[in-house]
């Protein structure tokens, strides 16, 4: 993914990714003191709003599928699950049946465990 993506974006990737390549961004995404994202910051993308063209700087991640699916049901890192408690935008195959569901479960979850610490409040 980060191949194509660097070959499309490259300006997305500070200059060391862009230098030592896409086998080096995937290594550093799947290193193991982390929760398998890799985010791009600081990105200038062209949005249309109502009335025009406007420059907003996003930042984006990239993450596995499987990867994503443990956070969001397991909160294995609680690092994804945990952004996705909030408002997000999901990218190309982001739409996929099984993290959707996932993240259904996720918000289910994270309601549940709101009402329960919050209900020690009301008694």
């Amino acid at each position: 993914w980060h191949e194509k993506n660097i070959d499309i974006n490259q300006s997305h990737y500070a200059l060391l990714p862009r230098l030592v390549g896409s086998d080096f961004v995937s290594r550093v995404q799947k290193w193991k003191c982390g929760a398998g994202v890799y985010f791009n910051p600081l990105v200038s993308v062209q949005l249309p709003d109502s009335t025009n063209t406007t420059t907003h700087h996003i930042k984006y991640g990239v993450i596995d599928k499987t990867d994503i699916i443990d956070d969001l049901l397991y909160w294995k890192y609680l690092y994804i699950a945990g952004r996705m408690h909030k408002p997000t935008v999901l990218f190309e195959n982001a739409f996929d049946a099984q993290i959707m569901d996932a993240q259904e479960k996720n918000i289910q979850a994270a309601l549940s465990a709101a009402l329960l610490i919050n209900s020690e409040d009301e008694s």
